[in-house]
């Protein structure tokens, strides 16, 4: 949607594959300007390639509609102003085949118009199961790296029952916690096959009203973690995101517009609600200070670290 200038060079890219067994999905989502042209151009060059022209609904409708109309054994997803290295489907299908597992993921590059954007996400070489994943170190040390979309494999039977929820910003976060927990083996590779573009424009960036989704998104993960009965830290790493979506609300934001603060103080109340009870669990000193201090008050929170950041 929006993106005819950086759109051939995602096409390309896939068409570059080494790994030719393609069905090549591109989802015209209403775009106003040449995209669907575009993409129709590139279909009668193609035989691979099958356009579907969709009513404006936004990216998570795009790709759900993509999701339904796909006929292969294997799901993977690329976003239109981003692409892909010449291997990355035959790296990340022969991971997934060799080690019998259901999703398989490699690492990826930041590449944006600000210098501390630019830089290597890195997955290691190691088979993990979803859980693992889910719960231990590595989910709080790259979250990003296991919760996009993108730079993954999925047999197309991890979709059966999951679908991205419509009109939601952070999708990704919305489904990848369901996703995993039953997921027995991810196939986890070193190789580089993703350029994640970041455009200062992005739904990412954009400090609107959808960025509280990313909070309601980490509510649910919470929901879940609870009705499975988690480790109290893997709830601790959903709300110590919400609370750093927050910190970014509080430096980029503008409180002037409704419904945006009124949604702010819905969630800064529900957060502070769960936060008293997971302080009764079993975490570290650390963990249960920071959760104090936010719970006291995150923006004081905020204004404090930032002041300790600047000595």
């Amino acid at each position: 949607y929006g993106i005819e200038k950086e759109l051939p060079r995602c096409i390309d890219s896939i068409l570059a594959q080494t790994y030719k067994d393609l069905e090549i999905i591109l989802v015209d989502d209403g775009s106003p300007d040449h995209c669907g042209e575009i993409c129709d151009a590139y279909a009668k060059k193609d035989s691979r390639i099958k356009v579907l022209h969709d009513p404006n609904g936004g990216l998570s409708d795009a790709r759900d509609h993509g999701i339904d109309a796909a006929t292969g054994k294997y799901l993977g997803f690329v976003d239109g102003d981003d692409y892909i290295e010449p291997e990355m489907y035959e790296k990340l299908h022969e991971a997934l085949v060799k080690n019998d597992a259901e999703i398989s993921i490699c690492s990826f590059r930041y590449i944006g118009d600000h210098e501390d954007r630019n830089r290597l996400i890195p997955i290691h070489d190691e088979i993990l199961s979803g859980k693992e994943i889910l719960l231990n170190k590595r989910a709080s040390h790259h979250p990003w790296g296991w919760g996009y979309a993108w730079n993954k494999l999925y047999k197309h039977d991890v979709f059966r029952e999951l679908r991205y929820p419509i009109g939601k910003a952070f999708e990704d976060d919305f489904i990848v916690h369901r996703m995993f927990w039953d997921v027995k083996r991810v196939a986890c590779i070193s190789y580089v096959g993703y350029n994640y573009i970041q455009r200062a424009s992005s739904i990412t960036h954009a400090y609107k009203l959808n960025v509280l989704d990313e909070i309601e998104s980490r509510l649910g993960r919470d929901d879940f973690f609870r009705e499975k009965h988690a480790p109290p830290r893997a709830r601790y790493i959903c709300f110590a995101r919400c609370y750093y979506v927050m910190y970014g609300v509080y430096e980029h934001a503008d409180f002037r517009h409704e419904p945006f603060v009124s949604k702010l103080r819905m969630f800064a109340k529900e957060l502070r609600k769960r936060n008293r009870a997971l302080l009764r669990e079993p975490l570290s000193l650390s963990q249960k200070a920071f959760l104090l201090m936010n719970y006291i008050s995150p923006y004081y929170t905020w204004r404090l670290r930032n002041i300790i950041k600047r000595r």
